[in-house]
């Protein structure tokens, strides 16, 4: 594997992260959810602009360099460290818009496990590349919608986890300006709220 790809193996796992979160929908009221997210969205905010000066206090800065130690090298370079602040952020979207734990749980599991694999998986062994997005392989979609439909087939029919895990991964193949850390769980979040109506 290339070292693009190692580096990218442990961001991506720290998305599971996550799975905290989601968890914590069936023992947390839905205001301690926004909360403990909006606390998670400050501080991974905060780090990002002050690392500067996080890296110069002792203590603070292994914790700093070990977030950065999970940053994409544009992000090390800019000295914008934004992935953990996205997916804090478009988690928090999700349950603010919708105030349906269900909803989030839903919205979160395909960031957590479809868009990790899929960029793993992409990044890894990913030939074949879209022909709407030459930065992303149908592997790699092919791999996340699998694993977001596998978590997905636990909870719900296998019609509706096959169409949630589609609609996720055909977001995150999508060449948008925004981050998909956002734009994932925002779409699949409005997909599902349309088909609970």
């Amino acid at each position: 594997m290339q070292k693009e790809t190692w580096r990218e193996i442990p961001r991506q796992a720290a998305h599971s992260v996550g799975i905290i979160a989601v968890l914590g929908t069936y023992v947390l009221p839905y205001k301690w959810m926004v909360v403990a997210l909006l606390i998670a969205v400050l501080i991974s905010a905060t780090h990002m602009f002050l690392r500067p000066i996080a890296k110069k206090v002792p203590g603070v800065r292994q914790v700093s360099d070990f977030f950065v130690s999970l940053a994409r090298e544009d992000e090390v370079e800019g000295g914008y460290f934004y992935g953990a602040t996205s997916f804090f952020l478009g988690i928090l979207l999700v349950l603010l818009i919708f105030q349906s734990m269900h909803i989030f749980r839903v919205a979160a599991v395909v960031l957590i496990f479809g868009d990790s694999v899929s960029t793993i998986v992409g990044k890894a062994f990913g030939k074949r590349k879209i022909l709407f997005n030459k930065e992303k392989s149908i592997e790699g979609s092919l791999a996340g919608f699998a694993a977001a439909f596998l978590v997905f087939s636990i909870r719900l029919s296998i019609p509706l986890a096959a169409l949630l895990a589609a609609v996720g991964m055909l977001v995150e193949a999508l060449p948008l300006k925004l981050n998909d850390n956002i734009t994932i769980p925002l779409a699949v979040g409005i997909f599902y709220w349309l088909i609970l109506l």
